[in-house]
This record gives structure tokens, sequence and C-alpha cells, in this order.
């Protein structure tokens, strides 16, 4: 997993929580702070002092969140990789379910369900669930991008890691 961290300290211990609480343990957390001006780096390394499972960077600031998470996946080593925010949770069997399914269907990417919570925890749209609601759908390169332009699929999703490593997120701003 790769986690790209500016000024996220309210949300940390719980993002980071939530992965840590997988029902997966074969994992690893990739954080990388981009020279955030509050504690989140200190959050950081206060965790990955815990779990040798997490490791920590630290990068000059960029405005551009793609380089800093491509700075993480340039460091990832596992056979997938799922890009987090700092501010996102994930529910216990999410990795654990993204990656039965990846090993099901040899699919390129795992796009999970998503839902918007407000900072007090009530749920708010958009809840989005595959394809207008269904899940059991199998989607082309050109499919998933053409879905992904109005937001019908979000971009969240767990990477095959060589294809995800190869070609990485569009740098810009």
């Amino acid at each position: 997993m790769v986690m790209a961290v500016y000024n996220k300290a309210p949300y940390l211990s719980e993002s980071i929580g939530s992965v840590l609480d997988q029902s997966m343990d074969d994992l690893e957390l990739i954080c990388v702070d981009a020279a955030s001006s509050d504690n989140s780096l200190q959050i950081l390394r206060e965790y990955a002092g815990k779990d040798p499972r997490i490791r920590v960077y630290s990068t000059p600031y960029t405005r551009i969140p793609a380089v800093t998470k491509n700075y993480g996946i340039n460091r990832t080593k596992g056979n997938y990789v799922f890009i987090l925010d700092a501010d996102d949770y994930l529910q216990s069997d999410s990795l654990r379910r993204m990656y039965v399914r990846a090993k099901e269907t040899g699919a390129d990417a795992i796009i999970p369900d998503l839902q918007t919570v407000t900072e007090h925890g009530e749920y708010r749209s958009p809840f989005m669930s595959g394809i207008k609601g269904t899940r059991n759908i199998l989607l082309t390169n050109r499919q998933a991008v053409t879905e992904s332009l109005d937001w019908s699929i979000h971009g969240f999703a767990l990477w095959r890691g060589d294809l995800i490593r190869k070609l990485k997120l569009a740098e810009f701003g």
C-alpha cells in the first residue's frame, strides 16, 4: 500500500489503523510525507517504529500529489499495489476481498466500493459500487477509462504491481 501524506495529522491514526487492521497480514505500507508543516511526519515515524510493515519516506513538498504517490509506488515490492489517501479508511476485509478477486479474474485492477463519509461519520453521496450498482463486470482498459471520465467508476484500485510500477500515475496538476 502507498499513502501520500501532506498535513493530514488529524486523520492518520484512523487511516493507518484501518491498514493495520486488515484481515490480510502480508502487506507493506509505504508512507511518503511531502514536507508537511503539521506533525504528520512525526506520527508516521511513531507508527513505523511500532510496526515493521510500515516504511516512511520524506520528500520535498510538491503540489502534484501523483509525484509523491509515484515516489512510493517506486518503492513497493508486492505483487499488488493499492494507493490509499491519508484521510481515507478501509474496511477490515477490503484488501483480502480485492486480492481474492484479482486472483480469480487475473484482472489488472480491482475497483472496490467507495463510500463518502463526513468528518462526523455521516454517510453521504456518492456511494459507488461497480457500474451503476453492478459489481461483476470485467472492463477492458478502454472501457475503464471511458467509465472513469464521468465518475461512473472512481480511481481507487488494487493494481497489479508490475503494471502500476511500469505505468505510474500521470504527473500533471
